[in-house]
């Protein structure tokens, strides 16, 4: 019997080494060896020696999927594990068991074993030990892809948390910088993406301090960390990030291979975001080599990075090359291509028409979009409001508003439905589109309904405190988000076109005061807010208050952004034109001429060409606090409406209309539209200074 018993050990111990070595067919051929050597000597009694054979030639019959010999051999081992009331044995039983659940796809029945297991080790070693450490593993393992890992996140933390006590061996520490890997991942794909990020540092902090700073392992945290810092708005740190994930994973893995490609995905992404367009277009084209080289020009991975340089030349107002890429890109997917992706293709190609005027072309596009995305994902998906929301921009630049309105407000019902979890400011933002439309259709009472709504959202984000438009700055500046000047701004138009102009100045001085709170002094929004004063005022008659104000932005644009702009110029015509109406005719063609003469230089007495790159170098000192979409939609709805009442088209008032809007389309990154009212305002301009200077 110990002769038996030295040749199964013997036979056991190459089995394993074959196991380790993924050899599983060798494996079980050395386990039928012992089965055969136990059955010609008639062992039938338990043995650990050959239960543990017997359940270590299970561990490899999983690996080669033969189960109908894995169900009996459980059935054995189980059965001598019991006889010999062996706590670990049985354990080891139901771990078994649980890889055959898996193999099976059976992930509850497996979670089930496992548990079962690890109460019997808790029972032996205790909680924190290093094989409960390992159900715990498993039992994430079978958690994982479920419930979107949710489930997982338990057993992950109390994983980290017994390896912790037993960090020291350098075995345990790469277990526990493994487990906060799995832990970060898990966490991101719920949303805790700050969690997330704290965990994924542990886990690459470690791999460094063991000297594994360069390996594969920790450029995968590193890639991880990378995207999250995406998520998370922190695309700086993002861009750190994809910069050393490179670094490792070419030198591992080569140029030419998926995941290369991704992060290059990932790093144009980031600089698109810090409007680093140059960058982002060689980050894309770097992908779409690798792409090439990997899958062939005809296929959709090709095709969504073509898609992206395009984008990103819309955005660098290259809209020849954008639209010949976005084309390309259509072409690229091919016959078989999934519409949905030609829909975006051709969604890219409207924002084109929408930037060169050509509207009734972007709707004709839009219209097609509109119902491929119907026909694909049905009229409740968010994206189908998204491109009503700019079917409602263009029925707006084409003058047909109630057609406009319609869009709108499909548009806020559809995104409530889809965001108000998820992206309650975003939400706010279509009310506050829908209701300014209404307000420039007249509808002041159902435009204040949408304002409202806007307005609980933003001041509802900190849900620790109830906050209204009443409350003091003070107290509200540091818990709500710079979104809600809008609601100001909203509540102050109201209150102009309701007559109630001391409430109007109220709003208006507040949205001000929140955003030198929010931004400090010098800063562009700022300015713009210091000018929308200054113009109200202007437009009421109140001309001391407008040129204090008017002053006051003239020096906070000249800080921000240099005399030698556009805005700046903005600043002398409306100051010029407020002493035009105190009578200090000498000072007003002295402003205007200086607004005139910076205007000269910059445009080059071309007033069309050259405003667009003027404007693209001026939006770039908004990168780092962008400005909330359609912002100043409704002051550029009071000024039209003040040029609809206006019983001439000639005068110095209408020149500084046009350009006041031209200056708030520029904010809005409308370049089309601040042309169009470039052309009106330059001769009216002209025509009325030297109307001012004869007399």
């Amino acid at each position: 019997m110990a002769y038996l018993k030295q040749k199964v050990n013997c036979l056991t111990t190459i089995a394993a080494n074959q196991c380790r070595k993924q050899a599983f067919q060798e494996a079980d051929v050395s386990f039928t060896l012992i089965s055969k050597l136990l059955a010609l000597n008639s062992i039938t009694l338990p043995d650990r020696e050959i239960c543990v054979a017997t359940l270590n030639r299970m561990a490899s019959l999983v690996r080669i999927d033969d189960c109908d010999t894995i169900e009996g051999l459980d059935e054995l081992a189980t059965m001598w594990a019991t006889q010999l009331d062996d706590k670990i044995l049985l354990a080891h039983c139901l771990d078994c068991r649980a890889e055959l659940s898996m193999s099976r796809g059976d992930r509850f029945g497996a979670e089930i074993h496992y548990r079962n297991a690890m109460q019997l080790k808790t029972d032996i070693a205790g909680e924190n030990s290093q094989i409960v450490a390992q159900s715990c593993d498993q039992i994430s393992l079978a958690r994982y892809n479920t419930d979107d890992g949710l489930g997982a996140i338990p057993y992950l933390k109390k994983q980290a948390s017994i390896l912790r006590r037993l960090s020291g061996h350098q075995e345990n520490n790469i277990a526990l910088a493994k487990c906060y890997y799995v832990l970060g991942m898990v966490l991101n794909v719920n949303s805790e993406k700050t969690e997330a990020l704290s965990i994924l540092q542990k886990s690459l902090q470690i791999y460094t301090t063991l000297g594994y700073a360069t390996s594969i392992q920790a450029a995968n945290v590193l890639r991880f960390i990378a995207f999250t810092h995406f998520r998370l708005n922190q695309f700086v740190e993002s861009i750190v990030a994809f910069k050393k994930v490179l670094n490792i994973k070419i030198d591992k893995l080569g140029m030419y291979h998926e995941e290369i490609a991704e992060i290059y995905d990932g790093l144009g992404s980031a600089y698109k975001k810090i409007r680093k367009y140059d960058l982002a277009v060689k980050a894309f084209q770097q992908r779409l080599e690798i792409e090439e080289r990997l899958h062939g020009r005809l296929n959709n991975s090709v095709a969504a990075v073509v898609n992206s340089i395009g984008e990103c030349n819309i955005l660098q107002r290259k809209f020849d090359e954008a639209k010949t890429k976005l084309n390309q890109a259509i072409r690229l997917r091919g016959i078989f291509a999934d519409m949905l992706d030609v829909s975006r293709s051709q969604e890219a190609i409207v924002d084109i028409d929408i930037s060169k005027g050509r509207y009734e072309s972007a709707k004709d596009l839009l219209f097609r979009c509109l119902n491929i995305r119907m026909r694909t994902l049905g009229e409740d998906d968010e994206g189908y409001g998204n491109m009503q929301h700019k079917f409602a921009k263009v029925y707006a630049y084409l003058g047909e508003i109630p057609e406009a309105i319609d869009m709108a407000k499909n548009c806020s019902i559809l995104i409530r439905i889809a965001k108000e979890e998820s992206d309650p400011l975003g939400v706010a933002d279509t009310y506050d589109y829908y209701g300014s439309l209404l307000f420039r259709n007249g509808s002041y009472s159902e435009a204040k309904e949408q304002f409202n709504l806007a307005m609980t959202m933003r001041f509802a984000v900190n849900k620790l405190h109830k906050h209204t438009v009443n409350d003091s700055i003070e107290t509200l500046h540091n818990s709500i988000p710079l979104s809600a000047v809008k609601s100001y701004n909203h509540y102050g138009a109201l209150h102009y076109a309701s007559g109630e102009i001391n409430e109007c100045f109220d709003m208006l001085n507040k949205s001000y005061q929140f955003q030198k709170y929010k931004l400090g002094e010098h800063h562009l929004l700022v300015a713009v807010a210091e000018l929308t004063l200054g113009i109200m005022y202007m437009l009421h008659g109140k001309y001391d208050d407008a040129l204090l104000t008017l002053n006051k932005s003239l020096m906070t644009h000249c800080i921000v952004i240099g005399e030698q702009t556009l805005p700046v110029v903005a600043c002398y015509h409306n100051i010029g034109y407020v002493l035009q109406q105190q009578g200090q005719i000498d000072q007003a063609i002295q402003a205007f001429q200086i607004g005139s003469k910076i205007e000269k230089d910059v445009l080059r007495e071309d007033i069309i060409n050259p405003i667009s790159i003027n404007l693209l170098n001026f939006n770039e000192i908004t990168a780092e606090n962008p400005v909330p979409s359609e912002m100043y939609e409704i002051f550029i709805s009071i000024l039209l409406k003040r040029l609809k009442d206006k019983t001439t088209e000639e005068g110095m008032e209408n020149a500084i209309i046009y350009q006041d809007i031209a200056y708030y389309r520029m904010l809005q990154s409308e370049y089309y539209e601040v042309e169009q009212m470039y052309k009106k305002y330059h001769p009216l301009k002209l025509s009325a200074l030297n109307a001012i200077k004869s007399v």
